[in-house]
């Protein structure tokens, strides 16, 4: 089927042919007709000019009917050879400015479409498409459903024993954690959730907006919609303070905090800081911290000084691959410092696990004059053998 502009020519070249008779014709009537022209035009070419219009507009009705179709298909083979000689230098072209300049596929390209590049590139790349598709699926899912990044986040763990337990009568460990990063905020308002249910947990957990999640362990006498369970104590935005808010619910407390509106309509980097207080169970032996958001550069120190731990040991599960993290161990006169270090990208729910074995454990594991040396400990909790001497 011939398109529109190809019928609109070959409608304007038959008008054109058949004007050429009609004029052409037309003169030729009027030369040959006795007294229709004045006198001074015999001396006119008349009649050879109406014999040229009248024979072009044929010869060009009688071409295009002859010849019409064969002067389509020499012109389609025509194109289609210099496609096909051009078509690597176009195709090299194009993949080379889409690759350059993103908006230029931003401009042509829908999100299924650029979905379906990227898992053909990695699946180039790594040589096995299924498995290039489930990835780039599971980190598509988890940057899509994460508006806000954090950088250059620092986070200070310190475990101490309470001066007062209150009610509960298990050994507890207070836990305060101070974050620090910078990021572009997305949402006006930051929450901060304590569950104890798990169900519960998972399902704001999966909620990657504006909440936060911290699940406190079961602790006899001690529930998580209990202040001293978790507690928010400071929030601020480049070093401003902002108003906390609490509520709570039977198994849940939330604590909320307006960013600013005028903060959040800059879209601008800012520093932001916040410090939580939970306890803990020292028989529980764990201690987990995830990141909530992806995150580029994570530096955790953990200070158990005079908490009565013998051994702590860091358990990391962020993104173990080429870059590995920074791991280091200090001593004090009273305890010990962990340090982590990651300079690399981290996404949701990876993190760092701690665990511990306490003082008196190891003295009731202990023989009768043994002593436990912490400057003999290793990282991860195993003590070395002394070296034998003479």
């Amino acid at each position: 089927m011939r398109d529109p502009l190809q019928r609109l020519y070959q409608t304007k070249l038959a008008l054109l042919a058949v004007i050429f008779v009609v004029v052409g014709a037309g003169l030729l009537v009027v030369v040959h007709w006795p007294g229709l022209l004045p006198a001074w035009t015999s001396g006119l070419p008349l009649t050879d000019l109406g014999s040229a219009l009248f024979t072009t507009g044929l010869v060009v009705i009688a071409f295009e009917y002859v010849d019409g179709r064969d002067s389509e298909e020499r012109a389609d083979a025509r194109l289609r050879a210099t496609i096909r000689s051009e078509a690597p230098a176009i195709r090299e072209a194009v993949i080379r400015g889409f690759a350059v300049e993103s908006d230029d596929l931003k401009r042509v390209a829908t999100p299924e479409l650029l979905d379906q590049i990227a898992e053909n590139s990695i699946g180039l790349r790594f040589g096995d498409r299924d498995f290039a598709r489930e990835v780039y699926s599971d980190i598509r899912d988890q940057a899509i459903k994460a508006e806000e990044r954090w950088y250059d986040a620092k986070v200070q763990i310190d475990i101490g024993v309470p001066s007062d337990p209150g009610p509960v009568r298990v050994p507890l460990f207070d836990v305060t954690v101070r974050w620090e990063y910078t990021v572009v905020p997305h949402h006006r308002f930051r929450r901060f959730a304590a569950v104890s249910d798990g169900a519960r947990y998972d399902e704001l957990a999966s909620q990657s907006g504006d909440t936060s999640v911290w699940f406190h362990g079961p602790v006899e006498g001690l529930v998580a919609t209990d202040p001293s369970a978790f507690s928010l104590q400071r929030f601020t935005v480049d070093g401003h303070a902002r108003q906390i808010t609490r509520t709570e619910d039977a198994t849940v407390q939330i604590y909320a905090v307006d960013v600013g509106a005028e903060v959040v309509a800059d879209a601008q980097p800012v520093v932001v800081s916040f410090t939580f207080t939970t306890r803990i169970a020292q028989a529980g032996h764990v201690l987990r911290f995830d990141t909530d958001r992806p995150t580029r550069g994570l530096a955790v120190e953990m200070n158990y000084d005079d908490a009565g731990i013998s051994r702590m040991r860091m358990f990391d599960y962020t993104a173990p691959g080429a870059r590995r993290p920074l791991i280091d161990e200090s001593a004090s006169p009273t305890g010990q410092r962990l340090r982590f270090s990651h300079d690399g990208w981290l996404f949701p729910r990876s993190g760092l696990l701690f665990t511990w074995t306490l003082d008196r454990e190891i003295a009731l594991a202990l023989k009768p004059g043994q002593h436990n040396a912490r400057q003999g400990k290793t990282l991860d909790g195993r003590a070395h053998e002394p070296s034998a001497r003479s």
